[in-house]
């Protein structure tokens, strides 16, 4: 719970993040940025401490990626990182659209083969593995990370074990429709 003075602390820091990932923190397609209010504490905290630290946004092709690299930066104290995570967390959640359509069948088989292990059968993620909810990810942001993991753009970091795990599984999704499959399923 925060304090009013913590709250209004999170409502400035977090109007930073709001340029990118909207006021209500449900991602904005102009920017590629995810919806973050429906992603647990865990892997906020991890993904936050990922940029500040350079084990993300730190490829030369990864532009979106040092943007947040630097925003993560300005989180000068761990309370200030626990505070925009409570903000954030004190968001509605939101509702994503559809906007790529693939094969169901065949992204079930895939996913299912590849992806459930560490994200779940229901894709609500896992915090053992370290692995996002899904569900509350737009389908554009999926792809693009999902690509960015295959290419070599994200996941490459010295410490980065799962996004070196990403790597590894991906070599089992052959090409960019069974990505759109995936995300379809």
């Amino acid at each position: 719970t925060l304090t009013p003075e913590e709250l209004a602390e999170g409502k400035v820091i977090f109007s930073k993040c709001a340029v990118c990932h909207g006021h209500n923190a449900e991602g904005v397609k102009a920017f590629n940025s995810p919806a973050i209010a429906n992603q647990e504490t865990w892997y906020l905290r991890q993904q936050l401490t990922n940029f500040k630290h350079g084990l993300r946004g730190a490829h030369h092709k990864d532009n979106l990626g040092a943007v947040m690299a630097e925003q993560a930066k300005m989180l000068e104290t761990e309370d200030q990182l626990e505070i925009v995570i409570s903000y954030i967390k004190l968001l509605p959640q939101v509702q994503t659209d559809q906007t790529i359509f693939g094969d169901a069948e065949n992204g079930k088989h895939h996913y299912n083969k590849v992806c459930a292990s560490c994200h779940g059968i229901d894709a609500k993620g896992l915090e053992a593995y370290l692995s996002p909810n899904l569900l509350g990810i737009q389908d554009y942001y999926m792809a693009a990370q999902i690509r960015n993991f295959r290419d070599g753009v994200r996941g490459i970091s010295e410490g980065d074990t799962t996004g070196a795990k990403m790597i590894e599984m991906l070599a089992e999704i052959p090409d960019d429709k069974t990505i759109d499959d995936v995300i379809t399923y």
